[in-house]
């Protein structure tokens, strides 16, 4: 028992370590985004916020960003990543 207790604490421990890194690297990064990304006439503008595109933007934005596929369509590989589990994801993003 004492053994089991003993790899219980080092495990934690190095979970505890890689975790406080991950959150480290994670709260460090600086993210730009901008609002609309891909529209080609409505990007980074007030016009884009709150509004619908519009079936022509739509059109476009999907032209511009290289979408080929129908509306709603999600792609198979994007669903097996989305659904992944996180530490899964996580532990990839971390140790790659």
């Amino acid at each position: 028992m004492a053994t089991l207790e003993l790899l219980l604490k080092i495990f934690n421990k190095l979970i505890g370590w890689y975790v406080l890194n991950f959150l480290y690297i994670l709260f460090s990064l600086k993210v730009t985004t901008t609002i609309g990304y891909g529209s080609p006439n409505k990007a980074n503008s007030y016009s884009v916020h709150g509004s619908a595109l519009g079936a022509k933007e739509v059109d476009a934005t999907r032209q511009n960003l290289g979408w080929p596929f129908e509306p709603f369509h999600v792609p198979e590989d994007v669903k097996q990543y989305v659904n992944q589990d996180y530490v899964s994801v996580c532990l990839s993003f971390y140790l790659s």
